[in-house]
This record gives C-alpha cells, sequence and structure tokens, in this order.
C-alpha cells in the first residue's frame, strides 16, 4: 500500500499552448515496504490548449491535456502505470480572485484537485489516497 497523490504542473508559451508535466507519486508505507515496495512517480510529459468548460458552471477555463509516459524520470515499476502511458483528458477550473484554483475533471465533474492559476502557468495537487497492490 502507498499513499497516492497526483500533482500538475504548466506554464503557457509565448503561442498560447501549455506545456508541463503530471506526475503520480507514491509513498511506501511499511507494511509495502516490508514487501518490497519504496517510494517511486510515474511522470508524464504534457501539452495542452485552452478550451472552454462545458461541465463546470462555475469554472472560467479549461484545458485539454495530451500526456505521454517520460520513462526517463518515472521510477516506478511499469505493472503499476501499465495501460496509462499516454492518455487525454480535459480539466475544467473555478479560478478565485485570489489565484487559488480547483481543477475539475470535465467529463465527470468530479474534483481532481486543487492549486493556483495565473495567466501564464498553473498547478495542482489532489488528496492523499490509499493505494493497494
Amino acid at each position: 500500500d502507498a499513499a497516492s497523490y497526483f500533482l500538475g504542473s504548466f506554464r503557457k508559451a509565448n503561442d498560447g499552448t501549455w506545456s508541463g508535466r503530471e506526475y503520480w507519486l507514491l509513498y511506501a508505507t511499511p507494511h509495502w515496504q516490508s514487501k518490497g515496495g519504496k517510494d517511486c512517480r510515474v511522470v508524464w510529459t504534457v501539452t495542452a490548449a485552452d478550451a472552454k468548460p462545458s461541465s463546470c458552471t462555475a469554472c472560467e477555463t479549461a484545458i485539454v491535456v495530451k500526456a505521454t509516459l517520460d520513462s526517463a524520470e518515472t521510477t516506478c515499476p511499469s505493472d503499476l502505470y501499465k495501460g496509462d502511458e499516454a492518455y487525454a483528458v480535459t480539466y475544467e477550473v473555478d479560478v478565485a480572485q485570489d489565484g487559488s484554483a480547483k481543477f475539475f475533471f470535465s467529463k465527470s465533474g468530479k474534483v481532481l484537485g486543487s492549486g493556483f492559476w495565473a495567466t501564464d502557468a498553473m498547478g495542482y495537487l489532489t488528496d492523499r489516497q490509499c493505494k493497494y497492490f
């Protein structure tokens, strides 16, 4: 078992496109460590484009994300992320006046995480989840 977090960090280029990384961070519990598990991360390189929110009425913006596994930066065993080497997803973002932001999955409307938004950068961190292997 492990404590699991997702983290995303994006920067906007002069041409209006976004790029960055998404991370799946796993922190091994003593139980998993006793079975050979260890802290590790899965890293994806991300490109994204601005979009209009479609399901979140309070959201000001959205991004369409395309991600590809960065195997050089990934330290987790491949069986943990098998089938997720590449993906596409849309996030909708509710931005507060202070720059804090809440990120949602466009398709389901479920909360992804909290973070920040600026005109040229944004990022999120999910709440901790427990994962069992």
